[in-house]
């Protein structure tokens, strides 16, 4: 009988497409809908308890540019305006979706920062909510329905919460505009929810396949990178469901077609925002493709890191450029191998060889040659990425759990205590996980605090001395405000926006030389900055000079019509002249842009001035 049974062991074919749970163990005796509503509730009370030290935190950064700054969010109703974001750079440019969140907040709740961290936050747990929906899905499918069926909850709530609660997603939840990440990748999540709801339906699949089209035409007004997700579901279907591609077309082909249509949505927000990112993407913007490519080696061995050892986290990198063979080559050897073994694993494991795909390809549009030059590396990137990894260490560590388990020989008493033991480690690593996310997410307390702690980690990093600068200006220390500014020039000579900010402090102290030589350096560097020739304007105002202040506030105009300070300043003077024919043009553009703090005031002061006019005999 043992020669038997030898041989038999011997000839059989092993096919492991995935880890399997440990034996010896069931989910529970609750129903199963009970057990994924705790499931679901588990995941969003853990989630919220973990951030719920974020909401008082300020805007910053790109949050003022896209929120304060940004006339296109000040009426609700004027839908039109609201999908037509600004564009010159701001984080909302080319992203309509984004900006329709960003005014509905402001309908809500007008400029109180708490609305829209509670609507990043809800975000967040939704997209967590989805993920664990896909990999309690995936493990039902008939692929691993056998093996996982019965275990597949207990392998999607570690999942979801591990990923939910991992600190280096703090970026993309915490910093109000980075939104812009976790809406996207909370869209990409779903569309790929909705097309497995759909295979796995036979009378409402239909209604599942538009589901999943409509959230991924979503997705595309919200982030370029959503353009992946076509890509990666075909692949989805491909390993997980039809096994072949001759099967996936001929099944599924009105649904890829759908799909893919949301590429003609992308191109055309891109056309109309003329292709780019303004100055922050693409090429000719005095990065090379090479150049961006090979510090994104580095940037990504960096994710990488961060994941597996999450301290010294860096909220804005700046645009370092990997130079030398030390800063190149070690970091390439490291990716080049790890996409060797995602291409290898799909000989054997193909479920691990699409989770190295999802990495490095819904990485790839940030993450490889195309340059964005306003930050060469970016903690955020990594927050769709990161499911990924998680689900994969996920399976792995319960694989060499059993196996380890096997390999003892332990009676089934102690075996069975692998779940508690599971567990255990489950909920103490995410405790320790949710309590760097609450020490992260203390950090962006204040302006101040998060620019501090990125100067100490990021020293050479211009763009953050200029927001610290900015975050002086709020608080009316012009000397440190210039001390930044010097530091952010010498960083980067060519800064124009540095330029601007020294050129305000020096306004404030009644230095108006340095303040008009400082915007003329930055107009010489950029022509095309509207604040610097309104901040010009300014002082030539305060200097008498009527006629050249209006030609200030005009050239402002020229460049960006919605400049609400430029409209006003300029009807200011117009009213001081008693010209109010011409000062109604730019009181109706104040209309038009829901400016109503300004228009409330020229109003005023007009009907002060017709009041304290002589009336006619």
């Amino acid at each position: 009988m043992t020669k038997r049974r030898k041989s038999i062991a011997k000839n059989q074919k092993v096919v492991a497409p995935m880890p399997t749970a440990p034996s010896g163990v069931s989910d529970s005796s609750l129903p199963l809908r009970t057990r994924i509503h705790l499931a679901t509730l588990l995941v969003a009370f853990a989630i919220a308890a973990a951030y719920a030290n974020s909401l008082s935190g300020p805007f910053i950064l790109d949050d003022l540019g896209s929120i304060p700054d940004n006339p296109t969010i000040r009426r609700l109703s004027r839908l039109g305006t609201v999908l037509s974001p600004p564009g010159e750079g701001v984080a909302v440019q080319n992203r309509p979706v984004v900006n329709l969140t960003l005014a509905i907040n402001y309908a809500v709740g007008g400029l109180n920062p708490v609305g829209y961290h509670l609507f990043n936050l809800g975000v967040h747990i939704l997209a967590a909510l989805t993920l664990l929906g896909i990999i309690r899905r995936t493990l039902l499918l008939p692929k691993f329905a056998d093996r996982f069926g019965p275990r597949a909850l207990a392998y999607a709530v570690p999942v979801a919460l591990l990923w939910g609660l991992h600190p280096i997603n703090t970026e993309a939840i915490t910093y109000i505009i980075q939104r812009t990440e976790s809406l996207f990748s909370m869209f990409y999540l779903l569309t790929l929810y909705c097309c497995i709801r759909g295979h796995g339906s036979k009378r409402r699949h239909g209604r599942w396949y538009a589901a999943a089209v409509a959230a991924c035409f979503a997705g595309m007004g919200c982030k370029e990178a959503m353009v992946t997700e076509p890509v990666m579901m075909l692949l989805y279907d491909r390993v997980f469901v039809a096994g072949t591609w001759r099967e996936v077309f001929r099944r599924r082909w009105g649904l890829y077609a759908g799909l893919a249509s949301a590429w003609l949505l992308l191109a055309w927000i891109l056309l109309q925002g003329q292709g780019g990112r303004g100055t922050a993407a693409g090429f000719g913007l005095g990065t090379s493709a090479w150049e961006y490519a090979r510090t994104q080696f580095w940037a990504i061995c960096r994710y990488l890191r961060l994941t597996f050892w999450p301290s010294g986290f860096v909220v804005h990198y700046g645009t370092w450029i990997a130079r030398t063979p030390g800063e190149i080559i070690p970091y390439a050897i490291v990716i080049c191998f790890l996409i060797a073994a995602t291409l290898a694993a799909y000989l054997r494991w193909p479920w691990a060889g699409y989770l190295g795909t999802w990495f490095f390809v819904v990485l790839a549009p940030s993450s490889s040659i195309l340059p964005l030059i306003s930050q060469t590396a970016a903690e955020k990137r990594m927050y769709l990425p990161l499911a990924a990894v998680v689900t994969l260490a996920v399976f792995l560590a319960a694989a060499l759990g059993e196996y380890i388990l096997n390999r003892l020989a332990l009676p089934d008493s102690v075996r069975r205590r692998g779940r508690v033991w599971a567990v255990a480690a489950t909920t103490l690593l995410a405790l320790v996980l949710g309590a760097l996310t609450a020490r992260r997410n203390h950090d962006y307390r204040s302006a101040l605090a998060i620019l501090d702690d990125t100067i100490r980690k990021w020293p050479n990093n211009p763009n953050v001395y200029l927001g610290r600068a900015c975050a002086y200006e709020d608080l009316g220390d012009s000397d440190r405000q210039i001390a930044d500014c010097n530091k952010a020039i010498e960083l980067l000579p060519t800064y124009a926006h540095a330029y601007v900010n020294r050129g305000n402090a020096y306004a404030d102290k009644g230095d108006y030389a340095r303040a008009l030589a400082d915007y003329s350096k930055a107009l010489e560097i950029n022509p095309r900055l509207a604040e610097a020739y309104n901040n010009r304007g300014l002082i030539y105002a305060q200097l008498g000079d009527v006629q050249r202040a209006l030609d200030e506030y005009t050239r402002a105009l020229a460049i960006n019509p919605q400049h609400i300070e430029a409209h006003a300043n300029r009807a200011l003077l117009f009213i001081r002249q008693g010209d109010l024919a011409r000062a109604q043009a730019d009181l109706d553009a104040l209309e038009k842009l829901d400016a109503r703090g300004p228009l409330m005031q020229l109003q005023e002061l007009i009907r002060q001035s017709q009041s304290a006019s002589p009336k006619p005999r």
